[in-house]
């Protein structure tokens, strides 16, 4: 046992340094590798006249690098090294070295002391230019002093938005947006109008990015009338059969008219009824298709006085409503694209100016 224990010690406390010097051989390893790696990336930190504030960062990551393995830096860190120079291509190399002390006096001693570690990285230079041009930069000094280098052009960041088929309102919020200060022509009005052109100052296409004090003009067009979706059902009552089928078709339906033959054309429509079961006034689908009973001529009912359809085109979504109701209508607006509201409206069910019974139904949207 006095013979073995004391070399048993040694056996386990040595494994334990030799494990932590190796610990402490990756860590170096890695400070140099990070230390390569931003010299890369700043080699005019290093020579004439070279940058202070660099070389502090340059230092600082090493020395928090080594700080986690407890490796003892020299006071005076060595610079990195370029041996082929500074150009595009070229490599940074780092070369490092500390002091590890063993946490084993005695075994210290056998050693003579704390145990020196090194390590070295190569990184090629990322920062510069490749074959550059005559009074451009190289990263490198030469003879007569480094090269001067050009203040680098900023990223563009205000890209053209394609505006064409937008309304003026809506391609001048863009073109504001989009980061752009210079003027857009028309600065007011035609705002329910639609973009047909645009033309910038510098010329450009869309998504394509141009100084932010780029100005623009836009010509426009008022927007197309809208197609009607439904047709309005006539009141057919106290007519002649004949007058009647011709109202109908007018109307703009294409269902049938019952009775289609001529039998019955000297009789007054007495009643009538929609395969849509709708009520005079009411927009229904064109294929709708109307069956009506006739007799003797009937007393006419008093027709009820009609409202007037507000024309909505090229007005704000949140006004429609009011509108609506200030035009003598009992019902509610209809959106289309409700998930997008509020938005300048640039269609609607009923044509702007018609004459409608007051319970009548509108819908208004937007373009797809």
């Amino acid at each position: 046992m006095a013979l073995i224990l004391p070399l048993l010690l040694v056996l386990v406390v040595g494994g334990i340094d030799f494990g932590r010097i190796f610990f402490g051989s990756v860590g170096l390893q890695n400070a140099a590798r990070v230390a390569a790696n931003y010299a890369a990336l700043h080699p005019n930190a290093w020579g004439t006249p070279g940058n202070l504030a660099e070389q502090a960062v340059y230092e600082g990551q090493i020395r928090d690098d080594a700080a986690a393995i407890n490796c003892v830096l020299p006071s005076t860190l060595p610079e990195p090294q370029f041996p082929d120079g500074k150009d595009l291509g070229d490599h940074a190399m780092v070369t490092l070295s500390c002091q590890f002390g063993l946490v084993t006096p005695f075994l210290e001693g056998l050693v003579g002391g704390p145990v020196p570690v090194g390590a070295s990285a190569s990184f090629p230079i990322r920062s510069g230019c490749s074959a550059c041009p005559t009074g451009s930069t190289s990263p490198g000094p030469t003879p007569s002093g480094p090269t001067p280098v050009p203040t680098p052009t900023p990223p563009c960041s205000t890209f053209v938005p394609d505006m064409e088929g937008m309304t003026v309102a809506g391609a001048r919020s863009a073109w504001t947006s989009a980061g752009f200060t210079g003027p857009f022509s028309p600065d007011t009005g035609h705002n329910g109008d639609l973009v047909v052109t645009q033309v910038t100052t510098p010329p450009s296409n869309p998504n394509d990015c141009i100084p932010a004090d780029s100005s623009v003009v836009v010509t426009y067009e008022p927007p197309p009338t809208p197609a009607p979706t439904c047709a309005i059902v006539p009141d057919l009552f106290a007519q002649l059969l004949p007058d009647a089928r011709t109202q109908w078709t007018a109307a703009g339906f294409t269902g049938t008219f019952t009775p289609a033959s001529p039998e019955g054309d000297a009789e007054w429509v007495v009643s009538q009824t929609t395969s849509a079961a709708a009520q005079p006034g009411e927009c229904v689908d064109f294929t709708t298709t109307v069956t009506v009973t006739y007799g003797p001529q009937p007393t006419p009912t008093p027709t009820p006085t009609p409202c007037i359809v507000p024309s909505f085109i090229g007005t704000s979504s949140t006004e429609a409503q009011a509108t609506w109701d200030g035009a003598g209508f009992s019902t509610q607006v209809q959106f289309e694209a409700a998930g997008q509201l509020p938005y300048t409206i640039q269609r609607q069910s009923l044509v702007g100016g018609s004459s409608v019974v007051c319970w009548a139904t509108i819908t208004v949207g937007r373009q797809s």
